[in-house]
């Protein structure tokens, strides 16, 4: 509740609010005392009981709303680094499994359609071995940078594992997906990285596979898959890409 209410008002209003708040209290307080010991509460314990939580409350909750204001970006930046790959600031294989694992029960409850693309980069292991693997690092970063702006604001991008990314392709049937991920593999392949002032070109092989569960749609044999038979499909698709010479993006 504090953590909302400093998001919404943030330190001056908080404070002062609270403040007012200690400041009715111990008013209270003090006149139920006296009024126990069946006295009338005089002027200066009045004063008493206003001015030193006046002083005192302020102090108090300034350095308190920062210190949990500290802890609360803590959190949030552990948050983000639980679910983000950090060398490329995609999402993490985590995080994707999560977000399409979601999505195949969003399909199946509302009879939606989404894809899932897996693409590996071509002849990674010659790149690291001829230019170093801190190349190597440069073009992963690459990759992320302009598949980022290539794919769709709704779109997922995740690096999957090592030189492996996945793009979860939100309300995409087939011809919509295949689009997309065309245009995601030729930005790509006309993309230079420069490292130690070397220009380093890429390729990628991608698998594609659709998942259709609207009605009209035809029925899939064996009823609805599993995200495990989705990613085992578009996995088998990008290595058919990657076996019929790379560069190239295979439906499944």
């Amino acid at each position: 509740m504090l953590r909302a209410l400093f998001e919404r008002f943030g330190y001056l209003p908080l404070t002062l609010g609270l403040t007012t708040a200690v400041v009715l209290v111990s008013i209270s307080v003090t006149l139920v005392v006296t009024s126990l010991l069946g006295e009338a509460p005089g002027p200066t314990g009045l004063a008493i009981a206003v001015i030193v939580p006046a002083l005192i409350t302020p102090v108090f909750t300034v350095l308190v709303l920062r210190l949990l204001s500290q802890l609360w970006q803590a959190e949030a930046s552990l948050k983000i680094l639980a679910v983000t790959d950090e060398l490329t600031q995609a999402n993490n294989r985590r995080r994707f499994l999560e977000l399409a694992a979601h999505e195949l029960e969003r399909a199946e409850r509302y009879q939606t359609v989404f894809s899932i693309s897996l693409f590996d980069l071509d002849n990674f292991k010659a790149i690291n071995d001829t230019y170093g693997h801190r190349a190597g690092d440069d073009v992963l970063r690459q990759v992320g940078a302009v598949s980022r702006v290539a794919l769709r604001a709704g779109d997922t991008f995740a690096r999957y594992g090592g030189e492996e990314f996945g793009v979860l392709l939100e309300a995409a049937d087939a011809e919509a997906a295949r689009c997309v991920i065309e245009r995601l593999r030729a930005r790509l392949a006309e993309t230079v990285v420069l490292s130690g002032g070397r220009a380093i070109r890429c390729t990628v092989s991608v698998g594609l596979v659709t998942c259709d569960l609207r009605l009209g749609a035809a029925p899939l044999p064996g009823g609805p898959p599993t995200l495990d038979q989705l990613l085992e499909r578009a996995d088998a698709a990008l290595y058919s890409a990657k076996a019929a010479g790379g560069n190239a993006v295979v439906a499944a």
